[in-house]
């Protein structure tokens, strides 16, 4: 009984090898078309653009130490620095003159650092700070008074005055002030309240703001952190301005990663170039 059902036993095992055979036909062409259909994008594909490299101008760094006039511990550190600086300079202090002298000397610039009343009650002022209070001649006075003992002056940024550079009033009538003397007028932005930007385009006062504070924490790591953050604001937007303060530790961080941030292709420009190319190349004299 065995015996008789070899053949059909041969010719079942025959049928299977044949759909085997043919499954791993169909198999093999659909492969074929496969790399067939890659073959022939591969070849039609676009070719990648090959990236060009920048050639614009380069970023640009404005940076601004502010509170210049109370010692003159850092003029030494300070003229090593090798790259145009704006020193902010507070009026009527035992180095005011000499800090505008030591710019002057050093392919520097400097502007008047104008005290102005914060919002903080008990905070210890300048002599000769403008108050809300004032009306404009005494605003006017003020001004007036304080650009004399900073002789040169490109400029006006404000010392303090997180309250005066919340009201239009007081901001009207230093703006008024500037505008007779083709000065510009940096705000340090110590409150977001100030109404500065919008009082210098009403007035058509040349404004600039600042972007980072690098050394409110004192501490060196947070300075270098603080340059870094500065650094990538001006590659976003093509120029950026950075306060620091007449601090030995700030001064000295910055003689040292200067030099690396130049080679990085940032360029080290005084706060007054920022203005004039912002105002279509304007100049503003000193009074």
């Amino acid at each position: 009984m065995a015996e008789e059902g070899l053949p059909g036993a041969r010719k079942v095992e025959g049928c299977k090898m044949m759909r085997y055979f043919r499954l791993a036909a169909g198999l093999l062409i659909a492969l074929f078309v496969v790399v067939l259909f890659w073959f022939l994008f591969k070849q039609t594909r676009p070719v990648e653009p090959v990236p060009v490299p920048y050639t614009g101008t380069k970023p640009k760094l404005a940076l601004v130490l502010d509170d210049f006039g109370y010692t003159d511990r850092n003029f030494e550190i300070l003229e090593k620095i090798d790259v145009p600086l704006t020193l902010a300079v507070l009026p009527g202090l035992p180095y005011s003159q000499e800090a505008c002298s030591v710019a002057a000397r050093n392919n520097m610039e400097w502007i008047l650092h104008l005290p102005m009343e914060p919002m903080r009650k008990d905070a210890p002022l300048e002599e000769n700070t403008i108050l809300v209070n004032m009306d404009e001649a005494m605003i006017e006075d003020a001004l007036k008074r304080a650009l004399s003992s900073v002789s040169g002056a490109r400029g006006v940024s404000n010392h303090m005055g997180s309250k005066a550079t919340g009201d239009r009033r007081v901001m009207e009538a230093v703006f008024a002030g500037l505008k007779s003397r083709n000065m510009f007028f940096l705000d340090s932005m110590t409150t977001s309240d100030s109404v500065c930007s919008s009082v210098a385009r009403d007035m058509n006062v040349p404004y600039e703001r600042r972007d980072i504070f690098i050394d409110n924490v004192l501490e060196e790591d947070v300075i270098i952190k603080q340059i870094g953050k500065a650094v990538k604001v001006a590659r976003a937007k093509g120029a950026a301005v950075a306060i620091g303060h007449d601090k030995k530790m700030t001064v000295e961080v910055l003689l040292r990663v200067i030099p690396h941030i130049q080679e990085s292709g940032i360029q080290f420009v005084t706060l007054s170039e920022l203005v004039e190319e912002k105002t279509a190349g304007e100049q503003y004299p000193a009074d």
